[in-house]
């Protein structure tokens, strides 16, 4: 509404706090990227390597000092503000008010319910453990909701391995198409012992999406799940795992977005890998052999 008011060379000024990755600022940024002049002005100066780091996270550029030339841990505007009454601030309001509405950075660069501490790499999983595919689907290409498929592993000690993440944003062909390649090369590695897991969406609709994905899928051990409760409590059996130091990520060039939305959990945009690591988790954790709908050969 306020785009069509504005005469040719005028201009648009955005005067906000951040509350979220997908707030007004943050959706602006997303899809004009390079169009906006940013001006973020944290209630405490951060360090370089600080800023650089939640500027990276925001699409911004990185290597320019604090606007004002503060110090690290200089306060905004100290007669309204000490350094003293902020640390205050920042215990009451809890670290995630204040890292977006006072740092202007929704996303804790430590992570919120996951640490990125939580998540060391390794160069492979061992050959000897149970494996699951489990897909999280969406169907929109260029944009929108993230199609994601997440191979994990649990060897015989307990021990969880992130081997694998295929994501993208595809049409619901598209997305079958590699969905089916993903079953393909899994089943090769792994002599079709990679039990595949789609997540299905409530109502009739969720049910006949399933139901085509298990037939595209004859041949491999596959199965559909309805999903009850909320996305948070099905992860936190993960979450409880990867805090307790027995989760490993396979070194692949997924890595960081992957790291990145578990870390931005709650206040991150999206939640597809998130979704079916849980959903893998789960599936490797009950032992279980499908018990909603299969098809395999």
């Amino acid at each position: 509404t306020f785009r069509t008011r504005i005469w040719e060379g005028g201009a648009i000024v955005l005067i906000q706090t951040r509350w979220h990755e997908d707030d007004l600022a943050g959706r602006l940024l997303a899809v004009n990227k390079g169009e906006w002049a940013v001006l973020r002005l944290p209630a405490v100066a951060e360090a370089q390597e600080e800023r650089d780091r939640r500027n990276t996270k925001q699409g911004l550029p990185v290597g320019q000092p604090d606007p004002l030339g503060r110090q690290p841990g200089e306060p905004l505007s100290p007669k309204r503000y000490s350094a003293a009454e902020l640390a205050r601030l920042q215990t009451d309001v809890g670290s995630l008010g204040w890292a977006a509405e006072y740092q202007g950075s929704p996303t804790l660069p430590e992570g919120n319910r996951f640490k990125r501490i939580w998540f060391p790499i390794v160069e492979a999983a061992p050959a000897r453990a149970r494996r699951v595919r489990y897909w999280d689907k969406a169907a929109t290409a260029d944009g929108g909701a993230y199609t994601a498929g997440v191979l994990m592993a649990r060897d015989d000690d307990g021990l969880v391995y992130v081997q694998d993440v295929v994501r993208g944003q595809w049409s619901s062909g598209e997305r079958d198409r590699v969905m089916k390649e993903a079953a393909e090369v899994d089943a090769q590695e792994y002599q079709n012992a990679v039990h595949v897991w789609v997540e299905q969406e409530p109502g009739s609709g969720g049910k006949e999406s399933a139901e085509a994905t298990i037939r595209q899928f004859a041949g491999f051990p596959v199965f559909a799940e309805p999903v009850t409760g909320s996305k948070d409590v099905r992860l936190e059996p993960f979450a409880a795992q990867a805090e307790a130091g027995n989760v490993r990520l396979v070194r692949g060039a997924w890595n960081g977005d992957y790291v990145e939305e578990l870390c931005a959990i709650p206040n991150g945009k999206y939640r597809d890998q998130s979704d079916a690591s849980g959903g893998a988790f789960n599936k490797l954790s009950l032992g279980q052999q499908g018990s909603s709908t299969r098809m395999s050969a």
